[in-house]
């Protein structure tokens, strides 16, 4: 039944007035109560709610009836059409647009609006301030790399590295040729928030190198076939261009060619990569400053390569001119389902455990595998002689696959030997078996040896 429509009554003309009854009465005023449900009957109010029909970051609603002003502590809701990319306003009744803030003042990031999402904002006076949670609020892990910011250094830091390697945990260094850079860690020059940042300081001149991370098959379900997107914050002294890319690998899945680079090119042109390697956006330059920037990004890029079974990111620099003790800054790469948003920064303590399903060591996460020390290493007491000691061990964190596994010897520093006390002593070579959550050393006793003693690093990379 519709609501009605009151009329005044004229008996001079015998108009009759609208009736109004108890029972209308109650549904306004009883227990049945007055609500803003939207609802075309009796006791019902409008909703201030309309579907929006603007653009992203520039939403445009039409209330009915029309708000004929901005009311401070109204609510109003609406369904947006578009997600947002960044700072977003509100136009009702084309009173004109107003922001819309989260966190009471702070602008929108991309992300934080989903088209379809319904958004309630309230107006404070001077703009809308969000209420309704933020579109990717609830998602945690969003970030499918891991160590974006390179807080996380369990490796060697320090001195030149060689091409293809294992650097910032689960980050590769790619080079034009081997010591081309030196990575390390920087914690004092940073953008606000960042609480690290992976330097690559020039070691040979006028080459090209970068960073590369490989996702794992069984991470990648929500990006094959998908829109993603990349970003990173970036500064450098003396260098001019940054590329950024996300590939895909079209071979078997997790069995990827961790080199992707077949020829680096020269300067302005991307590399060639290996077989079953494809770029998924088209790089191009990306120009550095001596400020941070945030300007580094591929966005909204189709992961449609053919077969592909996992993607990589991949961020280089375009110089052929690079002058030694030249360097780059990167952190805060993110990339993503969907739409850019926020770097996720996650609990130190979380990030660790997640990078140890790749890499684990028994040393302290300052201290490089082969270093002589006993600190963080294991022992195991044995007082008879002329037999066998076995000693299983379980890691912290099962491993991706069965690792490849190092043992150290605490005394020297060797690797493939562990360290047998007393008696004749020294380092031995002992027998290892691995399985993706343990390992178990055992080694032949000689009369007198009392313990032995051993570190370890286990690898289980892409």
């Amino acid at each position: 039944m519709a609501k009605t429509n009151f009329v005044d009554g004229n008996p001079q003309q015998g108009v009759q007035g609208t009736i109004v009854n108890a029972a209308f009465l109650n549904k306004l005023f009883g227990s049945s109560g007055h609500r803003h449900d939207g609802a075309d009957a009796d006791g019902s109010a409008a909703i201030d709610y309309a579907a929006d029909t603007g653009a992203a970051n520039a939403y445009v609603i039409a209330l009915v009836p029309a708000l004929t002003e901005y009311i401070v502590g109204m609510p109003i809701h609406f369904m947006a059409a578009n997600a947002n990319t960044g700072a977003s306003t509100l136009n009702v009744n084309g009173l004109g647009a107003k922001d819309i803030s989260k966190s009471f003042d702070q602008p929108l990031a991309a992300g934080d609006i989903k088209a379809g999402q319904i958004i309630t904002v309230v107006y404070d006076g001077v703009d809308f301030q969000m209420i309704s949670l933020l579109g990717e609020q609830h998602i945690r892990n969003k970030n499918t790399l891991l160590n974006g910011d390179g807080i996380i250094t369990e490796r060697a830091l320090g001195a030149a590295v060689n091409d293809d390697v294992y650097t910032f945990d689960r980050w590769i260094v790619l080079s034009d040729g081997n010591g081309v850079v030196t990575p390390s860690q920087e914690s004092v020059d940073l953008p606000s928030g960042a609480r690290a940042a992976m330097k690559l300081t020039i070691a040979v001149a006028n080459k090209k190198f970068g960073l590369l991370q490989i996702v794992e098959n069984a991470n990648c379900a929500r990006l094959i076939n998908s829109i993603a997107s990349l970003g990173a914050k970036a500064k450098a002294l003396g260098l001019n261009n940054l590329r950024v890319a996300i590939l895909s690998w079209q071979g078997a899945k997790d069995s990827v060619t961790s080199d992707v680079v077949a020829a680096w090119g020269a300067e302005g042109v991307n590399p060639t990569l290996v077989a079953n390697w494809v770029y998924e956006n088209a790089p191009a330059n990306l120009a550095l400053s001596a400020n941070w920037q945030d300007i580094f990004k591929a966005e909204n890029i189709n992961i449609d390569a053919a077969g592909a079974k996992n993607v990589a990111v991949f961020l280089w620099l375009d110089d052929t001119d690079a002058a030694i003790n030249d360097y780059l800054l990167l952190t805060d790469i993110q990339f993503e389902h969907g739409v850019r948003t926020d770097f996720e920064r996650r609990d130190i303590g979380q990030e660790k455990i997640l990078c140890m399903r790749y890499f684990e060591k028994s040393y302290d996460s300052e201290t490089a595998p082969g270093t002589v020390t006993v600190t963080g290493s294991y022992y195991f007491g044995y007082l008879a002689g002329n037999a066998i000691a076995y000693s299983s061990h379980n890691f912290k964190v099962c491993k991706r696959v069965i690792p490849s596994f190092t043992p150290y010897s605490p005394n020297s520093g060797a690797s493939g030997y562990i360290y047998m006390a007393g008696g004749p002593g020294g380092d031995r070579v002992p027998t290892v078996t691995v399985a993706k959550n343990n390992y178990t050393i055992n080694l032949a006793m000689d009369s007198g040896n009392t313990f032995i003693n051993w570190h370890f690093a286990a690898d289980a990379e892409l």
